[in-house]
């Protein structure tokens, strides 16, 4: 598969993107937060952000794109859509979502269950 093949180039961009973001808005140590990937392919950002010290979970619809990230990395990544995941209220410090929106039917319903699932102030 052409995007397996591609995935250390997504690796080494996602690096870069946490090396210069996060260190700009994430200011707790790293251990303290929980990152969730809504669509995180092969785990690429997963990846990224779990070898600079971060908790990463990644929620990706392709069994074949997710066990490949799973297995190749050890990442804790889920088969499914967002809704259907069952996470707890407040659990998650920063939900990322590249490339996910256009393919999204209803992003109302997403939107609702991101709003639900991070911890924010309301």
């Amino acid at each position: 598969n052409e995007f397996i093949l591609q995935n250390h180039l997504r690796i080494s961009t996602f690096s870069k993107f946490c090396k210069r973001w996060c260190k700009k808005y994430l200011k707790l140590p790293k251990s303290s937060y929980k990152i969730l990937d809504v669509g995180c392919a092969a785990g690429a950002l997963p990846k990224a952000l779990s070898d600079s010290g971060y908790n990463a979970v990644g929620v990706e619809p392709s069994r074949f794109l997710c066990d490949y990230g799973k297995k190749t990395y050890n990442l804790d990544l889920r088969v499914g859509f967002l809704e259907d995941q069952n996470f707890s209220k407040n659990e998650f410090d920063v939900i990322s979502m590249f490339d996910v929106i256009e393919h999204i039917n209803r992003p109302e319903q997403v939107l609702d269950e991101i709003k639900r699932i991070l911890k924010c102030p309301r």
